[in-house]
């Protein structure tokens, strides 16, 4: 192969593997991808063990269903509380995270932590809060994930994940805007 053919082979390779996918949202490597934004979480007020309460988010679930920011191997993470509501051990990890964009997103992509081989979904949502897709992800590990819109379409408002995982899952470094599928 020519020197000239080679970078621009390895350059296409995300476009290949996204028009191979048939869905409206296609799971694209995350390496493929460079975006201008990132939040990894670090300035989030986050405790050790059993996690943060953050109360300053838009929407809550019932009363201790909410998001919680804490320490994990080295980094702080998001995670939501799940059904057996904060300040209860078992809720960290267990509950869904919702993430709602200042404008709208043709991919983005993020890393899991934690996770017992079990799945979660994660649901796209257009600015109406129709669904665009829901892929499931899994079994669960800690990895990191990337999407993207059929066509690069622009019009991801939004992301929920919900989770099966029995020790929870927490997310760090998300990832959006200014995604350059070329490399």
């Amino acid at each position: 192969m020519s020197a000239v053919l080679a970078p621009l082979l390895i350059s296409l390779a995300p476009i290949a593997a996204q028009a191979a996918c048939e869905r409206a949202m296609c799971i694209v490597p995350k390496d493929d991808m460079n975006f201008t934004k990132l939040i990894d979480f670090e300035d989030v007020p986050a405790s050790i063990g059993l996690s943060s309460r953050i109360d300053n988010v838009l929407v809550n679930g019932g009363a201790g269903e909410t998001l919680g920011a804490m320490h994990m191997r080295g980094t702080i993470v998001l995670q939501g509380h799940g059904p057996r509501v904060y300040p209860s051990v078992e809720a960290v990890g267990e509950g869904a995270i919702a993430i709602l964009f200042d404008r709208d997103q043709p991919a983005l992509s993020f890393d899991i932590k934690g996770g017992e081989q079990e799945f979660a979904s994660v649901q796209f949502l257009r600015r109406d809060g129709s669904a665009i897709d829901t892929l499931t992800i899994g079994p669960l590990s800690e990895a990191s994930y990337g999407f993207a819109r059929q066509k690069m379409q622009p019009d991801i408002a939004g992301i929920l994940i919900l989770n099966t995982d029995p020790q929870g899952i927490a997310l760090d470094n998300l990832r959006f805007e200014g995604v350059d599928l070329m490399g």
